[in-house]
């Protein structure tokens, strides 16, 4: 090439404009924006910042505290979802920080609105009649009913995208870079459970926190921040309350439910069946609601206590990991230093599968087997054991077309009666237990309805009994 040629080479990229950066351009006022709207966005991102500083500060004075109070007891929280792991946890917190617990308490009323909607969907969607498995003997005149129910509750779907996109602004505004999450994984449902499409926040509470932050008085102005629940969706929920409760009244609908052609949350039905008290202007959530209330989560979330008990006691540190099968290789990280496990096993899924065609109460089993074989849990003494949801369990075997457990597990021998069930299911578990568990240690196992608050109350002090008696002898505090 010439000299003439480099110079002129050199001369074109020299004059060649960089190109823009696009996260520049999207962060660009629009054109065409007015002082008005100027004004607006401005106070906006001023009130986002305000928020995002409040909540650094907390974590900061969290993180602080943490140091100085030194290493807890540290206690796992395992099982697959939909196991009861959260309802485990928030009996623990009612019990054990119940300050926190009551200061939180109002901010699942968003929750428990979006729970009932939820479920409501749930029922109009599957009165569509492509998704009704018997929709050929329907009659013509209950076709038609069902018909009317989607046309009058047609807007139900748009309110519950509204909380959903509240919610998820919360969680995004502190949790969208959560270590160990993927894109993925959030706002989506667990792959390995069959149902709709469930909406998901992560789980570092972020939704809780931006959600105190804007209903409570403080210096900063926080009051004067949009409320938890828009006005007008909250009286639209209210306005379709007489037509949720006439749909979910219906012989008909009943029937749906009853055969298994519309299978709805434990919460939705709870919701939908309180739904005057829980649309009502006055309306707080009590403790049932909030232990009722169904929020699913991603990755792993902490919680901790000063001294549960005496004063003296050390501290404790909960962590609930998220249960679905391609989260699971996230807990191991956390094995090496745990002074206990809680494992929640589900019995009322004997006869459920995930949409792998794994069945769930199997899919436990192997589950216990992997921790109970884990290396890196053979020095934990306290691997305990809770077979939760025996009251659905119950529920479900005196129905008259109760599934038949030995349809499930051709080595169960016995009637369809829960406390048969319940022994079967124990030993089963304690086989595994024995079998499996590098170096011996006793058998703990408790059978619980996690939403039963005193008899859970009950069993989990028998459970931070055992715990602090196993952590004092491994320390060598007593003998």
């Amino acid at each position: 090439m010439s000299l003439r040629s480099r110079s002129k080479s050199r001369e074109r990229t020299r004059s060649r404009a960089p190109s823009p950066d696009p996260f520049d351009m999207a962060l660009l006022p629009p054109k065409n924006e007015t002082k008005e709207d100027k004004a607006a966005r401005e106070a906006q991102e001023e009130r986002a910042r305000q928020i995002s500083r409040a909540i650094d500060n907390e974590l900061k004075a969290e993180k602080a505290a943490l140091k100085k109070e030194g290493t807890p007891i540290k206690i796992l929280i395992l099982g697959q979802s939909y196991s009861g792991k959260s309802t485990t946890l928030k009996n623990i917190q009612m019990q054990y920080g119940r300050d926190q617990w009551e200061q939180e308490r109002s901010t699942w009323k968003i929750v428990i609105l979006l729970n009932l909607l939820r479920g409501a969907n749930t029922i109009l969607d599957a009165l569509a009649a492509p998704t009704i498995k018997h929709a050929a003997a329907l009659s013509v005149e209950t076709n038609t009913k069902f018909e009317a129910y989607q046309s009058r509750l047609s807007s139900l779907k748009a309110l519950q995208s509204v909380l959903e996109k509240k919610l998820g602004a919360a969680a995004r505004e502190v949790g969208e870079n959560d270590p160990g999450l993927t894109p993925s994984e959030v706002a989506k449902r667990s792959p390995d459970l069959q149902g709709p499409q469930e909406f998901s926040v992560p789980s570092n509470m972020g939704w809780k926190r931006v959600l105190n932050l804007k209903r409570r008085k403080s210096k900063s102005n926080f009051s004067e921040l949009p409320p938890m629940i828009p006005l007008e969706t909250f009286q639209a929920i209210a306005q379709h309350a007489d037509d949720i409760t006439l749909m979910w009244q219906d012989l008909d609908v009943q029937a749906l439910i009853q055969s298994g052609d519309i299978i709805l949350e434990d919460s939705s039905s709870h919701f939908i069946q309180n739904i005057k008290r829980v649309t009502a202007d006055d309306f707080d959530p009590n403790d049932e609601d909030v232990l009722r209330a169904r929020l699913r989560t991603t990755g792993i979330q902490e919680y901790r206590f000063k001294g549960i008990g005496r004063k003296s006691d050390p501290d404790w540190a909960f962590y609930d990991f998220n249960g679905s099968r391609s989260s699971r290789s996230a807990w191991f990280s956390y094995f090496d230093d745990a002074k206990a496990v809680l494992f929640l096993a589900s019995l009322d899924c004997y006869d459920e599968t995930d949409s792998d065609g794994v069945n769930r109460l199997q899919d436990s089993l192997l589950l216990w087997r992997a921790l109970c074989s884990n290396k890196l849990l053979a020095k934990v003494q306290s691997l305990i054991l809770l077979l939760n949801k025996c009251d659905l369990l119950e529920q479900k075997l005196q129905r008259s077309n109760a599934p038949q457990v030995s349809d499930y597990f051709k080595n169960y021998k016995k009637t369809n009666d829960a406390k048969s069930v319940q022994t079967f299911f124990r030993t089963y578990f304690q086989q595994i237990h024995s079998q499996y568990s590098p170096e011996p240690r006793e058998f703990i196992c408790h059978y619980i309805s996690a939403i039963n608050t005193q008899s859970t109350a009950l069993t989990l002090r028998a459970v931070k009994d055992v715990i602090l008696m196993q952590y004092l002898e491994s320390a060598n505090l007593i003998q």
